[in-house]
């Protein structure tokens, strides 16, 4: 795992969590829009990026990241949020973390738990994925079924995300593919008390698939909120809207 930073380090610190096949570059559209007042902290997670180690599991991350702003010396953190498999991550951080965190965001999170056939299918579809699309441009891999499936009528919106999703296609491994598969659709809910659960907010739009965990979500934490975004995207709002996502972000810490 390696960290990037934007802001002050003096100034209240936000984590930002990227999704599956992306890195901390997918959430500089609306990390930019932080800086002047946070201290923005953006983690690649393991198997993201050129010479790390496989990615292992979220609890695995979690613990690396913990690590990680300890050496930092964080003693508190204004906004945890993640993105897809980030969500699931940052979860896990919650589980784990025992730096004071304020709030939480999860945007889009996959949070199933699908039969071993099924992941097994996901794996081999998102293996078939860093085949095909290695060294392609992001018009090519915008014309995908699945990945319009994903990202709904407006793809160009999703630039970002596109461009880091076919950097990783060069170096994701098949373990790690076989990990990041495992996170998304085997995902265990901890328990977490009522007093902690009112801290969090679960974020999707409202057609994109991963909206179909909510149901599951508010069994498992009545008493988080829940918002859905009226778009058909996968996390379309940080997509097409970064500087108004950026101050939803800042509206939740206020």
């Amino acid at each position: 795992m390696k960290i990037n930073t934007l802001g002050s380090q003096g100034n209240p610190a936000v984590i930002l969590i990227h999704g599956m096949f992306c890195d901390y570059t997918s959430t500089l559209t609306y990390a930019e829009h932080l800086k002047g007042h946070y201290f923005v902290i953006m983690p690649t997670l393991d198997g993201h990026y050129a010479g790390s180690g496989n990615y292992t599991t979220a609890d695995g991350q979690a613990k690396k990241l913990t690590v990680m702003l300890h050496e930092m010396d964080i003693s508190e953190i204004a906004l945890l949020q993640g993105t897809s498999m980030g969500a699931e991550v940052a979860l896990a951080v919650t589980k784990i973390c025992d730096i004071p965190i304020r709030h939480y965001l999860f945007d889009g999170g996959p949070f199933f738990m699908f039969p071993k056939w099924f992941r097994g299918v996901m794996q081999r579809k998102f293996e078939g994925f860093t085949r095909k699309f290695k060294g392609k441009s992001r018009e090519t891999v915008m014309q995908d079924s699945f990945i319009r499936w994903i990202g709904g009528k407006n793809l160009n919106d999703y630039g970002s995300m596109l461009d880091s999703f076919i950097k990783s296609a060069d170096f994701m491994t098949a373990e790690s593919i076989k990990n990041v598969t495992e996170t998304c659709y085997c995902c265990t809910l901890p328990m977490f008390s009522e007093q902690l659960q009112k801290k969090f907010v679960f974020h999707f739009s409202e057609k994109e698939p991963a909206h179909q965990s909510k149901k599951r979500l508010q069994k498992a934490y009545p008493y988080a909120k829940y918002i859905d975004y009226p778009g058909n995207g996968h996390c379309g709002f940080q997509a097409a809207e970064p500087e108004k996502y950026a101050e939803f972000l800042i509206s939740l810490m206020r």
